[in-house]
C-alpha cells in the first residue's frame, strides 16, 4: 500500500515549513553545503549526527523537500516541541524497543518513493563527539535497499548558550555524497549480526568525514 501523510499534516507542512525556516534564518546564522548531492526524487534515506534539540527541525527546515522521519515517541508526547513535531508527523519510535510496525511503516515510505530522515545515535550528546550508533538504521537501509545521504551537523550544541547571551549562532549542516550498503548475507545470526555492525560503522564514519574532528566522537 502506498504511503501519503495525512492531509493535515500536509497542510501543516506546506504553511509550517516556510514560516519556521523563515525564523530559523530571523534567529541563527545556518550555512548549508553540498545541496547538489540530494537526489532530486526517490527513496534515500538520510542520516545526521545528532547534538541537541534543534538538529531534527534544522535539517527537514533546510532540506529542498519535505522528508518523512523517525523521532523518539517520548518526544513527541512533550508540550512546546511534542507539538511542532505532531504537526509535521514523523513516524514515533520507542527508543531502546525493537517495533515491527515502524519497520515496516518505514518501508512502506521506501516503497512510494519517499525519503526517510532518522538519526541513528537516537539520542542527543548535547556536546560535540558522535556516540555509538544503533543498527537500525542499517537494518532499514539493506531491507529496503536504498541510496542514504550523510548529513553532517555543527553548531546545535551551543544555540541555547549563543541565545541567553543575546547572540546569533552560527549552524552548519553538510551534504555528502549517497552511499549504498552491501545486502546482508544469507547465512548465520552471528555472521548477519557482524555485517549490521560493520554497515552501521560505515553510515558512521561517512557522517565523520563531513564534520571536524573534534566533533567525531568514537568515529574518529
Amino acid at each position: 500500500m502506498e504511503f501519503r501523510p495525512p492531509l493535515f499534516n500536509r497542510i501543516a507542512r506546506f504553511f509550517g515549513v516556510p514560516f519556521f525556516r523563515g525564523l530559523l534564518y530571523l534567529l541563527t546564522r545556518p550555512t548549508v553545503e553540498g545541496l547538489e548531492n540530494v537526489p532530486h526524487y526517490g527513496a534515500y534515506m538520510i542520516v545526521a549526527n545528532h547534538l541537541a534539540t534543534v538538529d531534527p527541525a534544522m535539517t527537514i527546515l533546510l532540506w529542498p523537500h519535505h522528508p518523512e522521519g523517525l523521532a523518539a515517541a517520548n518526544q513527541m508526547e512533550t508540550l512546546f516541541p511534542g507539538f511542532l513535531m505532531r504537526l509535521y508527523g514523523p513516524v514515533p519510535v520507542h527508543r531502546g524497543e525493537y517495533d515491527r510496525a515502524v519497520l515496516e511503516k518505514a518501508l512502506s515510505i521506501f516503497r512510494s518513493n519517499r525519503p526517510v530522515f532518522i538519526m541513528p545515535e537516537g539520542t542527543r550528546s548535547r556536546k560535540p563527539g558522535m556516540q555509538q550508533a544503533n543498527p537500525g538504521a542499517a537494518y532499514m537501509a539493506i531491507k529496503a535497499n536504498v541510496r542514504i545521504v550523510p548529513v553532517g551537523i555543527t553548531g546545535t550544541e551551543a544555540v541555547t548558550d549563543h541565545w541567553k547571551r543575546w547572540r546569533c549562532p552560527r549552524l552548519t549542516m553538510k551534504i555528502g555524497q549517497p552511499f549504498e550498503l552491501p545486502p546482508l548475507p544469507s547465512t548465520s545470526r552471528d555472521v548477519r549480526h557482524r555485517h549490521l555492525e560493520e554497515c552501521t560503522l560505515l553510515i558512521m564514519k561517512r557522517i565523520a568525514e563531513l564534520l571536524p574532528v573534534e566533533y567525531r566522537g568514537v568515529y574518529a
